[in-house]
């Protein structure tokens, strides 16, 4: 079939199969990364014909960048990968199609990490396994690999015990939803895997979910139970909780948005979701927006403005 494709960009797509599309497809991508192995041949020849100091890499990867118009993440990871082809089997591999430019990722990092001397039985195990498996799970296996080779792992140092690497940022966009990016050491990122793990699984055989919506989905769950755990620090006298305001008429009328104790905001649909399990309390507001009076559960007071 690939003889006939591709001829003009007047091909008629209707007029194949279903299964047709399919097989064009994949004979697209394996030309693509063929294509893509010639360059980077290209640019390992290039790349021998310096002396590969540090200054060499900064000159290529600019050269990279103006000749063939490259972001500078595509310039080095061409000189990544123009490195890899020192290895003819890596090579051939690519030139065939098999490696996709994550499958060479994950054999750069994989191989920079492995033990010097085991490096040439792990890059046949990761090509064996290209052949088979995306870059996702080449990535899993040689992860694996590693673990075998260094059962025990590097023995962390004091400083290491003292303090872990964690970090975490959280960033409200403006529609409300929030944007999570973070890093855990290895004791509590198993700590985390146990927890998703039995809440991300599918429901069903037709949960049509993925993989990263299921384990989304997860995350608010253990949320919403350390919400309701009695063993919640006490803030200020309570538990810890969410604030929301927002003027009744707005609320009632579902316009404009409330704003978040700390800062943002988050819609009225929004709002009213959490309300659903929240307990509201009344806040009466006088000149100025100072509070005059305010009520929950508990009873009511007045703020120092409603005694004038």
């Amino acid at each position: 079939m690939e003889e006939g494709w591709g001829k003009s960009v007047e091909d008629e797509l209707w007029k194949y199969g279903e299964g047709e599309l399919w097989e064009v497809g994949g004979e697209i991508e394996e030309r693509r990364r063929r294509d893509y192995a010639r360059q980077v041949g290209v640019v390992a020849e290039l790349w021998s014909r310096t002396p590969g100091a540090k200054d060499d890499r900064r000159a290529m990867v600019t050269d990279l960048m103006r000749r063939w118009k490259l972001t500078r993440g595509q310039g080095r990871e061409l000189l990544r990968h123009a490195e890899l082809f020192r290895s003819r089997q890596i090579r051939e591999a690519a030139g065939a199609g098999v490696l996709s430019r994550l499958h060479l990722n994950v054999i750069g990092k994989t191989l920079d990490e492995a033990p010097e001397v085991d490096r040439d039985k792990v890059e046949a195990v990761l090509l064996e396994n290209a052949v088979e498996f995306d870059g996702a799970r080449l990535k899993a296996i040689g992860l694996r690999i590693l673990q075998l080779l260094d059962q025990d792992g590097k023995a962390p140092d004091d400083r290491e015990l003292a303090r872990p690497e964690r970090e975490l940022s959280v960033e409200t966009r403006r529609d409300g939803s929030v944007v999570i990016r973070g890093r855990i050491d290895a004791e509590a990122g198993a700590g985390l895997e146990a927890l998703l793990s039995p809440l991300a699984k599918p429901t069903s055989g037709k949960d049509s979910r993925t993989l990263v919506e299921r384990q989304g989905d997860a995350l608010v769950e253990i949320i919403g139970m350390a919400a309701a755990s009695e063993d919640l620090p006490v803030e200020g006298g309570e538990r810890p909780h969410l604030a929301l305001t927002m003027s009744m008429a707005e609320f009632e009328q579902r316009k404009a948005t409330a704003r978040i104790e700390g800062g943002g905001v988050l819609n009225v649909h929004s709002v009213r979701r959490i309300g659903c399990d929240s307990k509201v309390m009344r806040v009466i507001l006088g000149r100025g927006r100072r509070c005059w009076m305010w009520g929950g559960p508990g009873g009511r007071s007045r703020g120092r403005s409603g005694r004038r």
